[in-house]
């Protein structure tokens, strides 16, 4: 099911993506636990004056992220036709530059799930150009951990600036 597209056109891990993506946004834009969980990214001591429970919104900010990434395991696995436990092992670094490029604030309490996506797209695209030129392994962790730096130093710039 995962692999067929819709209408034979649109793929199903596609509309799977967009359903995840308008109910997460939903969430972490329109209820109290999005407004808490982006005042504890802002700064955990505001938000605790402010009068939000800080262990409850960390629990279940850490249940939903377990959730996603469980739904993604399970995901992959399907796509695959495997099972390894270790196939995620060092996709830390793309997932911290496409969340960078795609406008997240490492500071906190900035950023957007749009933006995000956004920034998959691009880091993917730029993944997929390094592997069809055949550029070596070696030299495409070189060249992400340059574009995360400057990332970095652009959203560094841009949070001084406000």
């Amino acid at each position: 099911m995962i692999k067929f597209k819709f209408f034979d056109v649109i793929p199903n891990s596609i509309i799977l993506i967009f359903i995840i993506l308008v109910i997460v946004r939903t969430i972490t834009n329109r209820t109290a636990f999005g407004k808490a969980v982006r005042a504890m990214g802002g700064n955990v001591q505001s938000a605790y004056s402010a009068g939000i429970n800080i262990k409850k919104t960390e629990i279940l900010a850490f249940g939903l992220s377990g959730l996603l990434c469980g739904l993604g395991g399970i995901y992959m696995a399907v796509y695959i036709n495997s099972g390894d436990p270790t196939i995620g092992t060092g996709m830390q670094m793309n997932a911290i530059s496409a969340s960078v490029i795609g406008g997240v604030s490492m500071v906190g309490a900035n950023g957007d799930l749009i933006g995000t996506m956004f920034g998959v797209f691009i880091f993917t695209l730029i993944s997929n150009l390094l592997n069809l030129n055949g550029i070596s392994t070696n030299y495409q962790f070189l060249i992400k951990g340059f574009i995360l730096i400057v990332a970095l130093a652009i959203s560094s710039i841009r949070n001084r600036e406000e």
